[in-house]
């Protein structure tokens, strides 16, 4: 059996040089393994999963400024005792 492979949700922040070709940068991130979820020209960015191996490669495409990795937080239910 092949195991399944864990995304995590990631922010990519596209350069301004580059904001003019938003479509063209969506399907390079495609290309890299992205999961794209949205893709928003007017705050240049693009969001999106995928596995985290892949991050080094997504985040060298020419037009990336910045891949932000989500992060994720826990809160223990309202039952449970006080921590």
């Amino acid at each position: 059996m092949a195991k399944t492979e864990r995304k995590v949700q990631v922010l990519v922040s596209v350069d301004d040089q580059h904001l003019p070709k938003m479509g063209e940068l969506v399907e390079r991130c495609k290309a890299a393994g992205l999961d794209v979820e949205y893709a928003l020209d007017a705050a240049g960015t693009i969001t999106g999963s995928i596995d985290p191996k892949k991050i080094a490669k997504l985040s060298k495409l020419a037009g990336i400024s910045n891949v932000e990795q989500s992060q994720e937080y826990g809160i223990a239910p309202p039952e449970s005792d006080i921590q």
